[in-house]
């Protein structure tokens, strides 16, 4: 009967994972906006091109590029093919999502699933060409990698190098991800007392982490302290607590604002609840059980000092490999010898942490707390993320979005069912608040530009003019995005209608391409772009799309 009532659990999933695909399909047809862009255009490059490219002028670690570099050399680039990869990506989180859930209860694992699969948040990003798709799988993945580690009282090497390669994937893939590794650190030391080899073979995956971390720390370092404004202007630019919070909403993009905030409220009530409960000392004694006991034997083998010694090896090696190994300039080349102190003395101060945690659990720690991972590490992971905003003046949404399987798990275990009536009423009632969120634009999130559509109403504004035509975008960053359905040299960017050639260096059709805060205030700006063309120029059209508006001027001939 058991096996029978597993069965039905797993069905229930499989039918939440084929809805879940269902409700992001539409969006994989989308044109590629000014991020995207970007994305691919990195993944075209050569390998040492990409990793100076990523290194010097990008906002994230190298893991995602490289991973849609090999799958576009495969694939191909049609916007349609690069989106599927982060589908797969998201859908590989949703069914880890059902197995986190399920060491927990069946219902938790149906429960949270199904938060996450209608997450507006969630699939807003599980078709886009960006990294926060692979950060939320290699966000659960490590947790569950985790769990293995530490539930196994004798942990295999096979097991140690699962949790080495997703951390080190984690690292690599979003800054933020050394929040997550930061608080299950904290988690490990602390959830109770561990054997010397226990602790070793910890101590080993977190040293070689920072060993191999440490080959893409200099080019950090470069971008905090010389190249800050680039690199992490998406970091100083959240909009406030609210705007932060509102996506997280189980409909965030409701028709009613209401609605909206209500949603985020309950979701995070339910969090919240389910957190405190987990530090209640009965729900603590059943955690316990989920956890071995501490192994019985304290002796290191000989094959786990050399791989300790092998991690210590790659901390002293990979700043100074990946130095001589990256394509530098005369610039770059002063920046990265200048920054190899910083890089040691950080990856120094990590080792001396692990150290000392280590020898506080072994020798200082009395019994340990026994809380769930979840439970214990989400509060962790909001005071971390609070810490980045606070530094950067601010956090966009997407980049906390690892902390969404959390609060999914969380919020679904507040809530138990005892009947199939009750199941079945919460169930309805979170699908009926979600699916109008989820049919609409998602107006809560960085907006995707049609650039596609707008490249394609560029071209038959130019066919109408025999004399040629002249394209401008303002504002002038989203001039890549043009040109990359256009042509490269297609286009020329702008920051002001006031930097506009003089009427007598322009032909007689003029396409100019609003975007972002032009976009919103199209009106003033046309103004203004009518102002500095003067009266040889007129408008003769201007076309709206999905944050983006295209408008032709036409030189008026002297019979006119």
């Amino acid at each position: 009967m058991p096996q029978r009532t597993n069965v039905t659990w797993l069905a229930g999933g499989g039918l939440v994972l084929v809805i879940a695909i269902l409700l992001r399909l539409p969006g994989l047809g989308e044109g590629f906006w000014i991020d995207e862009v970007i994305s691919v255009e990195t993944a075209r490059l050569a390998l040492p091109d990409l990793i100076q490219r990523v290194g010097f002028l990008d906002v994230h670690p190298p893991l995602y590029y490289l991973l849609l570099s090999g799958y576009t050399e495969m694939l191909g680039e049609a916007e349609w093919v690069v989106r599927v990869l982060s589908l797969v990506l998201a859908v590989g989180s949703l069914a880890l999502l059902f197995r986190w859930g399920w060491r927990r209860s069946p219902w938790t694992a149906l429960a949270s699933l199904l938060l996450m699969a209608l997450s507006t948040f969630h699939a807003h990003y599980s078709i886009e060409a960006r990294p926060y798709a692979l950060l939320v799988l290699l966000t659960i993945a490590m947790v569950l990698a985790y769990e293995r580690f530490l539930d196994a009282e004798e942990t295999p090497p096979l097991g140690s190098l699962v949790l080495l390669l997703v951390e080190t994937g984690l690292l690599m893939t979003h800054y933020c991800g050394a929040v997550l590794v930061l608080a299950l650190n904290v988690h490990f030391f602390t959830c109770r007392k561990h054997s010397a080899r226990k602790l070793v073979r910890w101590g080993t995956v977190q040293v070689a982490s920072v060993g191999f971390y440490g080959g893409w720390l200099p080019l950090l370092l470069v971008q905090y302290l010389y190249l800050p404004a680039g690199t992490f202007a998406h970091l100083s630019n959240g909009g406030g607590l609210l705007r932060t919070l509102l996506p997280f909403s189980l409909a965030p993009v409701h028709p009613s604002t209401v609605a909206a905030w209500i949603g985020l409220v309950v979701l995070l009530a339910a969090a919240f609840v389910a957190t405190i409960r987990a530090f209640l000392p009965s729900v603590r004694r059943q955690s316990a059980a989920m956890l071995a006991p501490p192994s019985a034997g304290s002796t290191l083998s000989l094959r786990l000092l050399v791989a300790f010694a092998a991690a210590l090896l790659t901390c002293a090696a990979s700043p100074v490999i990946s130095v001589a190994a990256v394509k530098v300039s005369d610039t770059t080349l002063p920046l990265l010898l200048g920054v190899l102190p910083a890089t040691y003395a950080l990856c120094v101060a990590s080792l001396g942490l692990i150290a000392v945690a280590g020898w506080f659990n072994l020798r200082l720690l009395p019994r340990g707390h026994n809380v769930q991972v979840e439970a214990f590490c989400m509060p962790l992971l909001v005071l971390g993320l609070a810490a980045v905003a606070v530094a950067g003046k601010g956090l966009q949404a997407r980049n906390a979005i690892g902390l969404l399987p959390f609060l999914c798990i969380l919020a679904a275990q507040c809530f138990t069912p005892r009947r199939l009536v009750s199941a079945a009423a919460w169930i309805s009632l979170v699908v009926g608040v979600a699916l109008p969120s989820l049919s609409r634009q998602y107006a809560a999130f960085e907006p995707r530009q049609d650039f596609r559509g707008a490249a394609r109403v560029v071209e038959s504004f130019s066919r109408l003019e025999a004399h040629g035509s002249s394209n401008f975008v303002l504002p002038m960053w989203d001039r890549p995005g043009i040109e990359y359905y256009l042509g490269k040299a297609t286009a020329n960017g702008l920051m002001t209608p006031a930097q506009m050639p003089p009427e007598s260096l322009l032909p007689d059709g003029v396409n100019v391409v609003l975007t972002r805060e032009a976009y919103e205030n199209s009106g003033d700006y046309l103004s203004a772009f009518r102002a500095v063309l003067g009266q040889r120029f007129a408008l003769t059209g201007a076309t709206p799309l999905r944050e983006v508006v295209v408008a032709h001027f036409q030189r008026i001939s002297q019979g006119d």
